[in-house]
């Protein structure tokens, strides 16, 4: 009894190899979840979100003063029939048309968000890294059931479900475009269980295809694909081709009535009805999309140096995968020919559907949809997520065919072929556990382990999505100031920035309106988006002229500055044209052309610098000239007595260095801020300054050779990092006028380069 208690405990190899693909699941979820990749479209949908939780959804646009404005009017109807007004502006609506509210929303409520004030410091934003962990989750599940069903065994299955979530993974982040990588798979799924399962099934495609018009605007891809499953399983019917697997003249006439109804449904229940689909027309296929798909999302798969997602796993999947489908096509079409020599040779009672033994289906619907994503991810990279999911079913499904024609051929010798099993289970055990374990490690260091480059900002969230380097103080400076009117930012802050504002609670209008965000064709029209780009970041046709003027003739910049003066003054023109007095740009942005311009234009003043953000007011302006005259008299409201400092300190450094280097220097005793110590050494510009700012960063070196195997302990570590490497460039460029310390700068440049590396090394190692 006992021994047979003890082989009941045993688990056998179906549980086994059932809870390795449950493994397999989560292990694989969660490398895919655990990508980062900036927030940009993210905040945005906060702050839309926030938008529609208050006010409900409508077209009027809140954020910016250049979008698009809300329609149809009287002058857009008058060349149609007057019967037909009431129903245009009910049914196509125009002005802001975001297909994305629902994923918006949804946002905004799972994060905790309620009411109109922004209280960002009270919001749950890990909330939206369980919602990707769920939303990779349900890729997996989906691509492993379209497996099983085009009969691959459990193994093959998951260890291609697997893999189409590793090849995507780079693509997956916290925005509404990822709710159609997800509801690909899923679409694909209900398609194939109405083929292979129940007929009915196709009738999922109706609630599925309202909530994905909601939620995304890849909705047209259900469309799109659902007419090729019906044609072509309509032409397979119809001339029953003896090599295609057929399917019910029924389910044919359930995918047609389903196809219309989701058609109807998607149009009805919709707040945007016909609007919602032409607009998508408008984006993919009118005269000005492929200047709108000018980023680099959009380019091709085969663009590898393209910095956005990775393409490589994609090109090798489809490398080896489309190799693996010429050689399955080849066999196959072997195997037809052999059948219908078969077929030949049979008596005539036979009848004309029976089919012999082994001959060998081809479903050439879903093959179909299978190439037609595969075209879209070579076409532009954003679609490789969607190619994954949709083409390793395929993948699964012939291996599990050469997999069956090996078992078939050692069914003769039992023994090896329960040590190939074994051998299956064994490898398909190191696949999930050995990365598991690597990953958990990895996602330990990256995202709960003291976090280098904040000491803020530092929850999983804002490390998954870069958060961590937006503008929240600017914001806060903004709140204080009540300010408003039309400001410049730029473009993928945009929507954090309506974000941290606080909008008229009955209008939902921010007060300090944008100019541009990363809702583009969305929100604003071509014009603008030119005028954005060609007229305003890039520093406008004279800036350019200038530019390239000094590379012919290998000239610094700075050499033109009466020809950039009036450049600039132009661009201040540009720019109170459209009522502009205030711009907010981060430090990525100093090199911009805009940037370099504006510093040649006197009128123009920083009122806020914090070392991530820069907040510059026009003193021609009242609201700006108060502004800037308040940093000094004490009446500009700053987020901390620091950041003021800094502000006030780059005024004086020019005019008085002697108290820019007290201040900056007391400041730095206080904070010990990366900002500070570069003002401190901005400062000396005098003998006396240079020799006490020198032996000043020479303390600092000393100080963090002795403490930096303790700063990996606290958070944002990397800025003391950042300030040795100040302190010993100020001491290497100014050792030559100390004689005693002339034979130490090979020392200092040595110990600069290895900081460097290691610097290098800390932050690559918080990317993943």
């Amino acid at each position: 009894m006992a021994d047979e208690l003890k082989a009941n405990s045993k688990p056998s190899k179906h549980q086994i190899v059932s809870i390795l693909v449950w493994l397999a699941f989560f292990v694989y979820a969660g490398h895919c979840f655990s990508h980062m990749v900036a927030a940009g479209d993210t905040w945005v949908a906060m702050a839309c979100g926030r938008h529609f939780s208050n006010h409900g959804v409508d077209t009027v646009e809140p954020f910016s003063a250049n979008s698009h404005s809300t329609g149809p009017t009287e002058e857009d109807l008058e060349p149609w029939p007057e019967f037909t007004h009431d129903f245009l502006k009910e049914y196509h609506p125009t002005g802001w048309i975001n297909q994305n509210w629902l994923t918006q929303l949804i946002f905004f409520e799972i994060a905790g968000g309620e009411g109109s004030k922004t209280n960002y410091d009270r919001l749950n934003y890990n909330a939206m890294v369980v919602w990707k962990f769920i939303i990779c989750l349900l890729v997996i599940c989906s691509v492993y059931y379209s497996s099983r069903l085009l009969g691959a065994g459990k193994i093959n299955a998951a260890f291609f479900a697997a893999v189409s979530v590793f090849v995507g993974r780079s693509f997956y982040d916290i925005r509404p475009a990822v709710f159609s990588n997800m509801l690909v798979p899923v679409f694909i799924l209900i398609l194939l269980l109405s083929q292979r399962k129940n007929r009915r099934f196709i009738w999922l495609s109706v609630p599925l295809i309202v909530f994905w018009g909601n939620v995304h605007g890849g909705y047209l891809y259900a469309f799109i694909t659902l007419f090729l499953f019906w044609a072509i399983n309509l032409i397979v019917w119809k001339f029953k081709p003896r090599f295609c697997k057929l399917c019910s003249g029924q389910l044919i006439i359930d995918t047609m009535l389903a196809g219309a109804a989701s058609f109807i449904a998607m149009v009805i229940l919709n707040p945007y009805h016909l609007t919602n689909l032409t607009h998508t027309f408008i984006i993919t296929v009118s005269e000005h999309a492929s200047e709108w798909k000018d980023v680099n999302e959009w380019h091709s798969a085969f663009e590898l140096s393209n910095p956005v997602g990775t393409s490589i796993p994609f090109i090798i999947m489809l490398g080896l995968g489309g190799a693996a489908l010429l050689v399955w096509g080849i066999i196959t079409v072997a195997k037809i020919k052999k059948a219908g020599r078969l077929q030949a040779n049979k008596t005539k009672n036979i009848s004309a559907d029976s089919e012999p033994p082994g001959k060998p289906q081809i479903d050439p619907a879903y093959i179909a949809i299978v190439l037609f994503s595969l075209w879209m991810a070579v076409s532009s990279r954003r679609f490789i997520p969607i190619a994954s999911a949709a083409f390793c079913p395929l993948l699964a499904m012939i291996a599990q065919q050469a997999i069956n024609k090996i078992s078939n051929n050692l069914s003769a010798m039992p023994d090896r072929k329960r040590l190939l099993e074994k051998i299956s289970i064994a490898a398909f055990a190191a696949f999930v556990l050995i990365p598991g374990v690597l990953w958990a490690g990895k996602f330990k260091k990256v995202y709960l382990d003291p976090f280098c480059l904040d000491d803020t900002y530092n929850s999983i969230f804002m490390r998954m999505t870069a958060s961590y380097a937006k503008p929240f103080e600017a914001c806060e400076f903004i709140r204080e100031n009540n300010l408003s009117g039309n400001m410049l930012n730029y473009w993928t802050e945009g929507g954090f920035i309506a974000f941290m504002q606080n909008p008229d609670p009955e209008t939902g209008f921010i007060p300090l309106k944008l100019f541009m965000d990363g809702r583009a064709q969305a929100a604003y029209d071509i014009e603008m988006f030119r005028t954005y780009k060609n007229e305003i970041m890039s520093g406008g046709e004279d800036f350019r002229r200038i530019a390239q003027k000094a590379r012919r003739q290998r000239k610094r910049l700075s050499s033109f500055k009466e020809e950039l003066r009036e450049a600039s003054k132009k661009m201040d023109e540009r720019l109170n044209s459209k009522e502009v007095w205030i711009y907010l740009m981060p430090s990525n942005a100093v090199k911009s052309g805009f940037m370099t311009l504006m510093r040649y234009n006197s009128d123009w003043k920083p009122v806020y610098i914090d070392g991530k953000q820069s907040i510059f007011v026009d003193t021609d302006t009242e609201k700006g000239l108060e502004l800037y005259k308040g940093l000094f008299n004490g009446d500009t409201k700053y987020p901390s007595e620091h950041i003021r400092k800094t502000s006030l300190i780059h005024y004086l450094i020019g005019s008085k260095p002697e108290e820019a280097y007290r201040r900056a220097r007391k400041l730095y005793e206080k904070s010990e801020e990366l900002l500070a110590m570069k003002l401190l050494t901005d400062s000396a510009r005098t003998k006396e300054l240079k020799e006490k700012a020198y032996e000043y960063c020479k303390a600092e070196i000393s100080d963090f050779v002795k403490e930096k195997d303790q700063l990996h302990k606290q958070d944002g570590y990397i800025n003391k990092y950042s300030i040795a490497d100040i302190c010993l460039k100020f001491v290497i460029n100014n050792s030559k006028d100390f004689a005693s310390d002339k034979n130490k700068i090979s020392v200092y440049k040595s110990y600069r380069e290895q900081l460097k590396e290691e610097t290098g090394r800390i932050r690559e190692a918080t990317k993943w």
